[in-house]
């Protein structure tokens, strides 16, 4: 069959889909956006850390306990300010001024 440029030739039972790729692209960075977004404001669990560190022998046996007392977290909105403040002043006294 002869076609010419005007005519258009219809395939029975197929539809050409027409794909905006500008749009796929939004919609796939939107995605990232979100998910990237729901990953960054979940809370941290805070680490599992024994509450006492126990040296061991080659037996088996406790040789040594250090920090004997419990350790408890603490959140940063717990600690005074003015511990806040000291801690940086010994560490680093320029903390609030880097970039």
């Amino acid at each position: 069959m002869y076609v010419t440029k005007n005519q258009e030739v219809e395939k029975e039972g197929c539809a050409k889909v027409k794909i905006n790729w500008r749009r796929l692209f939004q919609k796939t960075l939107l995605g990232i956006a979100v998910v990237l977004l729901i990953i960054l404001c979940l809370p941290l669990a805070p680490p599992e850390q024994p509450f006492t560190t126990q040296i061991f022998s080659e037996e088996g046996e406790v040789v040594s306990l250090l920090y004997r007392e419990n350790r408890q977290p603490v959140t940063l909105s717990e600690i005074p300010e003015f511990l806040q403040q000291a801690f940086l002043a010994v560490e680093d006294h320029r903390f609030y001024q880097h970039n």
